[in-house]
């Protein structure tokens, strides 16, 4: 393959030097069955984050992209970590949703123990993530908190607990 330069480059006596150039795609993994499609309510997220994370003995994240009419575009696994937590930069979460075209999102993980209460990590997490998206021109609409389904599979959304 033949470098090119540039007039310019030529004039300014520089070297060609050669680029990588990559390509971002999102590989399909499985199918996931749901009644919702479209979303009304923190609810209906719940429902899909608990059916996906509510019986798993470790933390795991996942984002749920949504499109302008809050119908769901896909699900990605985002992080995935111990009994005691999940660590992840927010760019790891932005990056599958802007190449699945979501235009919203909203995150979700559990807390194994069953208890799902926000703990500090978990808003300094949904602070930080609420800026990265703003930046990109994605709009972060809540951070949901599923307990084990063995212990009641309760959950928390923090938009309704007034956090975001």
């Amino acid at each position: 393959m033949k470098d090119e330069v540039t007039a310019q480059e030529i004039v300014a006596g520089a070297k060609p030097k050669r680029l990588q150039l990559y390509k971002v795609r999102l590989v399909k993994e499985r199918t996931l069955k749901f009644a919702v499609t479209e979303v009304s309510s923190a609810e209906d997220l719940a429902k899909i984050a608990r059916s996906e994370l509510g019986h798993l003995p470790h933390e795991e994240v996942i984002a749920i992209g949504l499109g302008g009419r809050n119908n769901i575009v896909g699900v990605v696994k985002v992080s995935q970590g111990g009994l005691g937590g999940a660590a992840m930069m927010p760019g790891e979460v932005i990056r599958p949703l802007v190449a699945m075209g979501a235009t919203a999102f909203v995150l979700a993980h559990n807390h194994p123990s069953g208890d799902p209460t926000p703990s500090r990590d978990d808003l300094v997490l949904t602070a930080n993530l609420k800026r990265a998206a703003e930046c990109v021109g994605l709009t972060f609409l809540d951070h949901l908190i599923i307990g084990s389904v063995r212990g009641g599979g309760k959950w928390k959304s923090l938009r309704d607990v007034g956090v975001m």
